[in-house]
């Protein structure tokens, strides 16, 4: 179902990557932990994987012995309005027993496709929905502690895209967890990712 739902919308989803630098040095298998604002994360951020780190569908039990990546949605559902929300400590101490990088990952844009009103609900114009990579996690203490660098890697990431990589850098505070029930923040998770060379983004609703 998910498979025929990815195949309809395909045509209307422009999937771009960034940070694919960060990956050059990693042979895998990883451990790649992202956001998840829709049910079709999965297959959007295993298409923007290199093929050599692709996660594979087996179980992780299975998958990292044989030396295949993973992927772990670590908020464990889809969020209801685009924010990040709490991590739970799974992906870390997956990657921590086996001893394998992890990888966070920021999906952005993604919130915007169609979730129970169908690719009908989606009108003609593309979505452009944005995968962008992480350095791996460090791995030095528990798995809570882990976790938490994880999350903060993960919410940098959407910052990177929402302003730029110099302003992510140099900001005094990390960024801020906006309010869950915020109604900006819900609009703002709509809004598509910007275009490269482009000096403003097309919005979602006119």
């Amino acid at each position: 179902m998910i498979r025929e739902a990815l195949r309809r919308l395909r045509p209307l989803v422009e999937v771009r990557t960034a940070g694919m630098e960060r990956l050059a040095a990693l042979a895998g298998p990883v451990v790649f932990a992202a956001n998840h604002a829709h049910p079709l994360d999965a297959r959007i951020v295993g298409d923007a994987c290199p093929p050599r780190l692709r996660p594979s569908t087996l179980p992780p039990a299975l998958a990292l012995p044989a030396g295949r990546s993973v992927l772990v949605f670590p908020e464990h559902g889809v969020s209801p309005d685009s924010t990040v929300g709490r991590f739970h400590p799974d992906a870390a101490a997956l990657a921590l027993s086996r001893g394998v990088p992890l990888v966070p990952v920021a999906v952005r844009g993604s919130f915007a496709l169609p979730h129970a009103g169908g690719v009908a609900a989606v009108r003609a114009e593309r979505r452009t929905v944005l995968v962008r990579f992480g350095d791996p996690v460090a791995a030095d203490g528990g798995a809570d502690r882990v976790t938490a660098r994880l999350r903060d890697a993960v919410v940098a990431l959407l910052d990177e895209d929402a302003t730029t990589w110099w302003d992510t850098a140099t900001s005094a505070a990390p960024p801020a967890v906006p309010d869950r029930d915020s109604w900006l923040v819900t609009w703002q998770g709509l809004e598509p990712v910007r275009r490269p060379g482009g000096s403003e983004r097309p919005r979602i609703w006119s």
